[in-house]
């Protein structure tokens, strides 16, 4: 594989006291030139689903099971060597290893014994300590004596389909206000809409649900927004003026996937309003038709259709906003005919090479996006949610075909602070680099769990990832 080094602070950001966050060995970075030759591998080996083990992963054993296609417990031999290697201790939670220690190897591993790791510092060197995440449980609406309603049970650590998403949220619908389900084996959240006035007794709810445990929230707030408060401290948030400002589209340079765009400053009508800061998406066309487009963050060009890069200040216009899908929070720029963009290479992650349906998405997979703000920051599937629509009054039902489905993330990489805010627009690629594939496009997240619309309307509407070439050959600096 071959990435392109950043020519700016982002990378600095490995630099800083960051010993509990994940990033690609520093050897990537003692190429000078834009464009250099090869990349060490990131994985000794790479699962379609869970099993994967990253590069850095030493443990002369793994806690999944290839033939059961499930996790076990470290035996006493196991739990002991983890405690001894990494001086921790060890909590596991899975899809997740915890493993809290004074003394985080450098680099930081991925994957520890082929479970996706989570390091921490001890809670007795915190002034705050703060439990790590979990699914937490504000009420008592759930009722697990109740029958399940459901005639089927969801697949242990895998995406649940479709049509048994639409089954669950159609029965659910017929009993609550849902504003949102997430499915994360072996645990379903639905969040409750707050504003309908509705309210639900002690043990009224069913608790178990197509064989998983149901937690309820119904509070205004967004449950993953209120597990942020609860998380511990990443250790790492960097300032948000750390942006790679580089201007790709001169100096023999070309624009590629997680280069910074901004809005111009002014609405459509001409006034005045704030410039807002994302990462290029990818380049797409349409199977019958030739002119291709760039996608990106429909948020940060809501109010105006000219893109700029790296900035209206610094830099020039590259094209104008054609096309939008608000709900999916995409926008399709055609560039100027001047500009030179290529889905190759992109950074620190792989090319994008096709998108992907939520069919195509593997609970346990990895995939990375790289963005202006962050740098490269890794992505490991853990489920999928639908939103939904308010409902008009007089129990309408919702048709399925207005729900909104996302793809549910863990990520690990620099996103404390307002940085993740710059990386939304910049694609979730699959870490093989003969996949290439494009799970979606990075929206918002809390610093741990990520959320983002899945591409299957993309694919619908006849889109693909553009096989076009710089046009010219990018030089080597």
């Amino acid at each position: 594989m071959t990435t392109t080094v950043r020519l700016s602070p982002v990378k600095g950001i490995r630099f800083q006291s960051t010993p509990y966050i994940a990033f690609s060995p520093a050897t990537r970075y003692a190429h000078a030139h834009g464009h250099p030759e090869a990349a060490p591998r990131d994985w000794i080996k790479l699962n379609k689903g869970h099993g994967s083990r990253h590069d850095g992963d030493r443990a002369p054993f793994s806690l999944w099971d290839e033939a059961t296609q499930d996790y076990r417990e470290p035996s006493d031999w196991e739990m002991a060597w983890l405690e001894k290697e990494f001086k921790a201790e060890v909590i596991t939670q899975w899809p997740m290893i915890i493993l809290e220690t004074n003394h985080p190897p450098n680099p930081l591993p991925l994957t520890v014994a082929c479970v996706a790791a989570v390091f921490i510092p001890r809670s007795d060197e915190l002034a705050n300590p703060h439990e790590p995440q979990r699914i937490r449980i504000t009420n008592n609406y759930a009722n697990a004596q109740l029958e399940d309603p459901m005639p089927f049970k969801l697949p242990k650590w895998k995406n649940p389909t479709e049509s048994q998403m639409v089954a669950i949220g159609d029965h659910m619908l017929s009993l609550m206000g849902v504003r949102a389900i997430t499915y994360i084996w072996p645990s379903i959240i639905v969040e409750l809409y707050a504003e309908d006035g509705k309210t639900y007794g002690d043990r009224t709810l069913p608790g178990r649900v197509g064989g998983c445990g149901v937690v309820y929230y119904h509070k205004a707030d967004s449950y993953w927004t209120a597990m942020t408060s609860h998380a511990r401290e990443r250790l790492i948030t960097p300032s948000s003026t750390t942006q790679d400002t580089t201007n790709y589209a001169i100096n023999n340079l070309h624009m590629t996937p997680g280069v910074r765009l901004a809005s111009s400053g002014f609405t459509q009508t001409g006034k005045p309003t704030q410039s807002l800061a994302t990462s290029a998406g990818i380049l797409v066309q349409k199977e019958q038709e030739g002119d291709p487009h760039l996608t990106v963050a429909y948020h940060g060009f809501s109010e105006s259709n000219d893109v700029y890069h790296p900035s209206p200040e610094t830099g020039l216009k590259i094209g104008e906003v054609t096309e939008r899908a608000m709900a999916q929070d995409v926008d399709f720029v055609r560039l100027n005919t001047s500009i030179r963009f290529a889905n190759y290479p992109y950074f620190e992650a792989q090319a994008p090479k096709r998108i992907l349906r939520y069919a195509d998405i593997v609970q346990g997979a990895w995939y990375a996006a790289d963005g202006m703000s962050t740098g490269k920051v890794a992505f490991f599937a853990i489920g999928a949610r639908n939103r939904f629509p308010p409902r008009p009054d007089g129990h309408v039902r919702i048709p399925n075909s207005r729900w909104s489905l996302d793809t549910a993330w863990t990520c690990t990489g620099a996103t404390g602070g307002g940085l993740r805010d710059g990386l939304c627009g910049a694609p979730l690629v699959h870490e093989d680099e003969t996949n290439g594939g494009v799970a979606g496009f990075f929206q918002l997240a809390g610093q741990t769990y990520a959320f983002c619309p899945t591409l299957d309307w993309m694919i619908d509407r006849g889109w693909k990832v553009s096989c076009l070439a710089a046009t010219k050959p990018a030089v080597k600096m």
